[in-house]
């Protein structure tokens, strides 16, 4: 006959060890909220409401963007609801009639994959795909005998990016994502995406939601004084959705300050929740 506790009582057995009440905050690391603030000179935030494409498709012109002299950084939320017939463009720097594209980030019509571009002096047009593969870290790895809450996975999912890339950590590099299958972005679901540019640091870095999905080494960047394209850029598919939050920078964001960025947004339910 089965036997019921007391209420009152703790749960016994001979079997399983008593169950331990996790406390209410997991072992500190460095709060990412005491990341040294971005000065206000060292971006632009073009547009920060959601706002509607191709009906509002943008051009800045050079002289109206922050100052680049060797590294850049884009952010901005995303929200594609249509197809169309050729490649998408999402931003454009360049013109390739004078085989100039820094920075440029496209998505292909058939798939959705993200194609982040920059313009090299021995290639005008070089992508992500054409350069390494994704590299993960593993560290602090972690098992428990409980069953971790929402709140408590998402709030040591928060932690641990506060010093998660001043580490030596093993590393582990994978074969290349599926192109028909990774990474794609799916239509009706907004995102956070970051393109990073640096020749100091020598890599082109892409990130959707927080996290570096993908990178390449690059050196002997060229960056250009054309128009920044939003939404549009000549024979290619228009952007159709939304984007919010869209900011240029000249500086290189770090892996923390990209994700401190995501979570504000998460955080604010902007561009996740409530946007439709």
């Amino acid at each position: 006959m089965a036997k019921f506790a007391s209420p009152n009582k703790p749960i016994t057995s001979t079997i399983l060890p008593p169950r331990k009440k996790l406390t209410t905050q997991l072992p500190s690391r460095n709060s990412i909220l005491n990341d040294k603030e971005i000065d206000l000179s060292n971006y632009l935030e073009i547009f920060s409401e959601p706002t509607y494409f191709p009906t509002n498709k943008t051009t800045i012109q050079h002289k109206d963007l922050p100052a680049v002299t060797n590294e850049l950084s884009v952010t901005f939320q995303l929200n594609l609801e249509k197809l169309g017939p050729n490649q998408i463009t999402i931003f454009n720097k360049g013109e390739d009639k004078q085989k100039s594209r820094s920075p440029a980030l496209f998505l292909s019509q058939k798939n959705l994959k993200p194609y982040p571009y920059c313009s090299l002096k021995h290639d005008w047009a070089y992508d992500i795909s054409a350069g390494n593969n994704l590299e993960l870290n593993i560290c602090n790895f972690r098992y428990y005998n409980i069953c971790l809450s929402a709140d408590e996975i998402f709030k040591d999912y928060i932690s641990y990016h506060s010093n998660k890339f001043d580490r030596n950590w093993g590393k582990i590099r994978i074969k290349e994502i599926d192109p028909n299958t990774g990474n794609n972005l799916e239509l009706n679901k907004w995102y956070h995406i970051a393109y990073t540019l640096s020749e100091p640091q020598k890599r082109m870095q892409f990130y959707v939601n927080g996290e570096l999905v993908a990178y390449t080494d690059v050196k002997n960047i060229i960056f250009n004084e054309f128009p920044l394209k939003i939404g549009h850029y000549d024979d290619n598919s228009d952007f159709q959705g939304q984007m919010s939050n869209f900011r240029y920078y000249n500086i290189c964001l770090s892996a923390d300050e990209i994700f401190k960025d995501y979570i504000s947004y998460h955080s604010n339910k902007l561009g996740f929740k409530g946007y439709s």
